[in-house]
């Protein structure tokens, strides 16, 4: 007798757990953002992706808008790990900064580059993605600021310069990653753009930052 299900699914993922669909349907929402960005998480989008029924998806995920605010705080989250790890493997501050810049604007970061992008467009009609976007801003503003303190090698920077400073470098690069969205201008361009306002600012030879 045939196990086969009524609307042709697998029947080995009709057996699925509550948790496990869901988990499922997280995953499917969460490689499709990384894929064609957050605006392409529409629930028929996500079943599509997922293999299911968008009234599944529906059923596991009843708001749209507290999927797409969950699905970028997941990706934004897991790029402070991964960034700040590479960072943390270099004990001088001048090359862990170094490496961060490399890093964010070398152009191998396109996918969370456009869920960024597309989180700064969509979050005056999504509450809770403007919410998210802002609380993952300042988390990279504090963690930039601390690692101006110990960057500076003309005097200690005061925390109002330091908040500047880190406000003027995610400014900067959060336009130059959407710039780079567009093909205007990217990789190493940017870096040596980020690098060249940073220097003065730090009191750092020219070219430490971009060599």
């Amino acid at each position: 007798m045939s196990t086969e299900q009524p609307d042709g699914q697998d029947p080995r993922t009709s057996r699925m757990t509550a948790a496990e669909r869901s988990a499922e349907i997280t995953a499917a929402a969460r490689a499709l953002a990384l894929e064609d960005g957050l605006t392409a998480l529409t629930q028929r989008g996500v079943a599509e992706r997922a293999g299911v029924a968008p009234s599944l998806v529906a059923h596991y995920q009843p708001s749209m808008e507290a999927l797409i605010a969950e699905t970028f705080r997941s990706i934004a989250h897991d790029e402070i790990v991964e960034v700040f790890g590479h960072v943390a493997l270099q004990r001088d501050p001048v090359i862990a900064l170094r490496v961060l810049i490399v890093t964010l604007l070398d152009g191998g970061r396109d996918d969370v580059d456009l869920v960024w992008t597309d989180a700064f467009s969509m979050a005056r009609r999504f509450p809770a993605l403007g919410e998210e976007a802002r609380r993952q801003t300042q988390i990279w503003h504090d963690r930039f600021t601390a690692m101006l303190h110990r960057v500076a090698v003309d005097a200690p920077l005061s925390e109002e310069a330091a908040d500047r400073i880190a406000s003027q470098f995610l400014g900067m690069l959060d336009g130059l990653n959407a710039h780079a969205a567009i093909g205007h201008i990217a990789g190493r361009v940017n870096v040596d753009l980020i690098a060249r306002a940073l220097e003065p600012e730090l009191g750092l030879p020219a070219g430490s930052l971009s060599g």
